[in-house]
Formats: C-alpha cells, sequence, structure tokens
C-alpha cells in the first residue's frame, strides 16, 4: 500500500494529518485545473479548492483506499464547476428577465416573442463567448437538467 493509500484508509478514521496530507498533495491541482478552465478565475479556483475538500472531509468516512482518489477528487471539481456556471448563467437570466418583464409589460404579444428570440440569440451569443472548456460544461449542464 502506497503512502497516499494509506492517509486515504488513516482519514476514513478521521485522522486529521491525513486530510491535511491529501489537501497539500492535492489542493494545487484542483487550484491550475479551475484555473485552466475559468480564464484565470483565482476567485472561483479557490472556492472550488476549498469546496472539494469540505466534501473530502465531511464524506471522509466513505472514502475506499483502493479506488483512484484523483478520480474522486476531479469528479467533485467538475460537478461544482458545473453548479457554480449554472447558478451564474441562472443569474444573468434573471437579470435579463427582470429587465425583459419591466420594459414590456404593454406591449403586445407579438413584440414580446420578438423581444424573446432577441434575448434567446443574446443568451446564445454570451454561451458562445465562454471558454471552450466552461462551453462544454454549460452546454453538458444544461443537457443534464
Amino acid at each position: 500500500m502506497n503512502a497516499e493509500h494509506t492517509h486515504i484508509a488513516n482519514l476514513q478514521s478521521g485522522d486529521i494529518q491525513s486530510f491535511e496530507y491529501l489537501y497539500n498533495k492535492w489542493s494545487g491541482k484542483i487550484y491550475n485545473f479551475v484555473m485552466q478552465i475559468s480564464n484565470q478565475d483565482m476567485y472561483l479556483a479557490e472556492e472550488i479548492v476549498q469546496t472539494v475538500f469540505i466534501k473530502v472531509w465531511e464524506r471522509h468516512k466513505e472514502l475506499d483506499p483502493e479506488k483512484s482518489f484523483s478520480s474522486y477528487l476531479f469528479t467533485i471539481t467538475k460537478n461544482q464547476i458545473s453548479k457554480i456556471y449554472r447558478q451564474r448563467m441562472y443569474e444573468l437570466l434573471y437579470q435579463q428577465h427582470i429587465v425583459y418583464d419591466g420594459s414590456n409589460s404593454s406591449e403586445n404579444t407579438t413584440e414580446n416573442e420578438v423581444e424573446y428570440k432577441l434575448l434567446d440569440e443574446y443568451i446564445d451569443l454570451l454561451i458562445d463567448q465562454l471558454p471552450a472548456a466552461r462551453r462544454e460544461i454549460f452546454i453538458m449542464s444544461r443537457k443534464n437538467l
């Protein structure tokens, strides 16, 4: 059994030093991964690293030393990135919806449909402007809803 497997096994029983070892070994790799995907968003990278290791600690009793710890970490990371981008897109859509509703309350249905189509095209344009990895994550998250 290598050192990482030993630390994962120790972490299952709540060993803080093993958690620190795994954090020190993997946090930089996760941070760099998120930085690459997020177009150098340091805030996002820090937030996701914290969230990933909070989840590791919350689920430490469920860890399996025989399974790939890196796969486990990066699955959590990808899920967190998707969740945050989904939340950001919902916020953007909500803000645009409020502007849309507030400015069109007295217009007829045809004008509302035109405005909706323009908004939809604008959202597609925003999605196209995302970096490739972000765009892929966002599109995948939309298909999984």
